[in-house]
C-alpha cells in the first residue's frame, strides 16, 4: 500500500511541492499525496489515521509564524520526522488577459502570501483590497471558475497553480525579499503512547496510592524479618542490635542504589523542547523552533547536549550540569539545571531552568516536562516544554534544515 502524505493546500500549491521534496529526503517511495486545505484538516486526518504523515507550513522568513498551523501542533504530541526550508516565489495572475492593472480592485490569496507581498501591493496596487483565502492554489481555482470577479480581481499563487488553472501571468517573483523562504514540517503520530495530564490525574488517584501502600508493606516486611532474625542471632543484646543495624543499613543502601538507578533511567535519553519567551532578548528563543536535547548521565551528574539553530551559523552545543530532585510528591518531581552558553550578539545567555514532571510509577520514565527558564545577566525569562523522543526522531530533527541550514 502507498504511504499517504496529507499536505496543507491544493494541487499546485507550495505545500505539494514541499511534500514531494520531503518524501524524497526521507527516502519514502510509492507515496500518495492527499491535498487538504487547512492545517486543522491535515492534523485531524493524521489523528484519525486516514493519512500516515502530515505536512504543514510552519514559518515564513517574511510573514513569520503560520499561526493557524501553530495552534494545531502546539499542544499535540506529534513526532517530527523532517523539516524542509523551501524558497518561495509568489506570482500574480489574472483570469482575463484583457484586464488592465488599473481595473484590478481586489487581490486574493492566503494570509501568508499577502504578508510576503505587502510592499509590492502597496507600490503597484495601492488601492486594491485584499481577500483572504484558505490556500493560494484555491484562490487560483476560484478565479478560474468564476467564483472571484474575473474583471476586477487578481490572485497571488505559485507559478504552477496559476498555469494549471489556465490563468494569465501578470508578474513573477513579487515577494518583497529575494530570500523569501518557508519552513515545512513533516509529522507522524508517536510510535508509543506518552503520558498526558489525564494520565497524571489517574496516577494520583490509583497507581500512586497502590505504590504507596506497597512501599509501606515492604517496610513492614523488612522490619518483621529483622525482628524475626534476632532470635537466630547469638550473642549479647549489643551484638544483636549491632547486627540488626548492619542488616537494615545494607537494605537501605540497596534501596538507595535502586532508587537512584530508576531516577537516572527516568530522565536520561533523547528529548525535544519548545521555548516561549516572555520578552525578546534573544530572538532565537522562539516556540516555533524545536531544539533537540540528549540528556546523559556520567560521573554522578547529568549533562545536557542541546542542539539548536543559529541563524545560518550552523549547529551549536550548550552543555549544562544540572542538579536534580526526584519524588518531591507522590508522582511529581523537579529537574533543575544551570546552563552556560557562549555569548551571542553581546548577550550573555547563561541562566537556569526549573522543570516539573510527573509519572505514574517510580520505575517508569518521564515523558514530558514543563517549566521556566531565566537568564542570569540578560534577565530573559520564558517557559519550556520538553517531550521525550526516540533516537530516530532525534536524528531526524538534527538532519532538518532549520538546524543545519
Amino acid at each position: 500500500m502507498p504511504v499517504k502524505i496529507g499536505y496543507q493546500g491544493l494541487e499546485g500549491s507550495f505545500s505539494e511541492a514541499a511534500a514531494k521534496e520531503v518524501a524524497k529526503d526521507c527516502g519514502l517511495k510509492d507515496v500518495e499525496y492527499i491535498p487538504l486545505e487547512t492545517a486543522s484538516a491535515v492534523i485531524h486526518n493524521l489523528h484519525r489515521g486516514t493519512i500516515d504523515y502530515a505536512l504543514v507550513a510552519t514559518r515564513n522568513s517574511i510573514g513569520g509564524n503560520v499561526e493557524e498551523t501553530m495552534r494545531e501542533i502546539r499542544d499535540s504530541q506529534l513526532q517530527l520526522k523532517r523539516a524542509h526550508v523551501m524558497p518561495i516565489h509568489q506570482c500574480l495572475f489574472k483570469q482575463n488577459p484583457d484586464v488592465s492593472n488599473a481595473d484590478i480592485t481586489h487581490i486574493a490569496s492566503h494570509e501568508q502570501a499577502l504578508r510576503q507581498t505587502e510592499q509590492f501591493r502597496k507600490k503597484t496596487f495601492p488601492l486594491a483590497e485584499t481577500i483572504e483565502e484558505k490556500d493560494t492554489a484555491r484562490a487560483a481555482m476560484k478565479l478560474s471558475s468564476g467564483e472571484l470577479d474575473s474583471s476586477h480581481c487578481a490572485v497571488i499563487c505559485s507559478y504552477e497553480a496559476g498555469i494549471n488553472h489556465g490563468l494569465c501571468l501578470i508578474q513573477k517573483n513579487i515577494e518583497d525579499k529575494k530570500d523569501n523562504e518557508t519552513e515545512f514540517r513533516l509529522f507522524r503520530l508517536p510510535q508509543a503512547d506518552l503520558v498526558t495530564e489525564e494520565a497524571f490525574d489517574d496516577a494520583i488517584t490509583r497507581d500512586s496510592l497502590v505504590t504507596e501502600y506497597l512501599g509501606k508493606f515492604a517496610i513492614i516486611v523488612v522490619l518483621a524479618l529483622a525482628l524475626w532474625g534476632l532470635s537466630y542471632i547469638d550473642g549479647t543484646p549489643l551484638v544483636k542490635i549491632s547486627t540488626l543495624t548492619g542488616y537494615l543499613l545494607a537494605v537501605y543502601v540497596i534501596y538507595k542504589r535502586v532508587r537512584n538507578a530508576l531516577s537516572i533511567r527516568a530522565i536520561k535519553g533523547y528529548w525535544k523542547y519548545y521555548s516561549k519567551p516572555d520578552n525578546n532578548v534573544d530572538e532565537r528563543q522562539q516556540y516555533h523552533i524545536p531544539r533537540v536535547v540528549e540528556i546523559r548521565h556520567t560521573e554522578d551528574h547529568f549533562r545536557l547536549h542541546i542542539y539548536t539553530s543559529m541563524k545560518g551559523k550552523g549547529q551549536i552545543s550548550v552543555i549544562g550540569e544540572p542538579g536534580y530532585v526526584f519524588e518531591t510528591g507522590r508522582s511529581r518531581g523537579k529537574f533543575t539545571y544551570e546552563y552556560r552558553a557562549m555569548e551571542r550578539d553581546r548577550v550573555d545567555v547563561s541562566g537556569f531552568v526549573i522543570l516539573n514532571w510527573y509519572k505514574k510509577h517510580p520505575w517508569s520514565v518521564i515523558n514530558k516536562m514543563n517549566g521556566d527558564y531565566c537568564g542570569i545577566k540578560s534577565k530573559e525569562i520564558g517557559s519550556f516544554t520538553f517531550y521525550r523522543i526516540s533516537q530516530e526522531e532525534f536524528n531526524d530533527i538534527q538532519q532538518s534544515e532549520f538546524l543545519t541550514k
